[in-house]
């Protein structure tokens, strides 16, 4: 199974921040806290420009959002989808700001997947006040044709 997704957008964010999403694949876990679950790093954003309220506009985009990430095997497919927005400080630092988190049983194996505006939330999952949203697209494709060919593992290269 693959997963294929975008980082769209961001509205509502602290003013003066320089945002970054990192996208993270979340283990699947019988109840147990997602700190505790293994994660995976799957893409991180470019820092997007400083954010200004110039005649209230807040809207952020990205322009290198689009990620896919390949899901081997039976239940990852149970997994989470962990999109964590961050501030990246001048000294290259950065600052949580919050996070979506998206079950992708709920995304389901169809084409449209989802495509929509997701609050942040703290690691509590508490909503931030003010309303801080991303836009986000994801999908869970079937695997389909023959696996790629993995240089140096699959063919005894070095």
């Amino acid at each position: 199974m693959l997963l294929k997704g975008d980082v769209l957008e961001a509205r509502g964010l602290p003013p003066g921040c320089r945002p970054s999403v990192k996208v993270l694949y979340v283990e699947p876990g019988d109840g147990a806290n997602m700190m505790f679950r293994c994660k995976t790093a799957v893409h991180e954003t470019d820092a997007a420009a400083t954010v200004a309220q110039a005649a209230g506009e807040d809207t952020v985009e990205w322009r290198r959002g689009e990620f896919s990430f390949e899901l081997l095997g039976g239940a990852r497919d149970t997994g989470d989808a962990l999109f964590a927005c961050n501030d990246v400080q001048p000294s290259g630092a950065a600052r949580f700001i919050g996070q979506v988190v998206i079950a992708l049983a709920a995304v389901g194996t169809s084409e449209e997947g989802i495509d929509g505006w997701f609050a942040l939330t703290g690691r509590d999952g508490a909503a931030l006040p003010g309303g801080t949203w991303l836009r986000l697209r994801l999908r869970v494709l079937a695997a389909g044709g023959a696996p790629p060919v993995r240089l140096g593992w699959d063919d005894g290269a070095a």
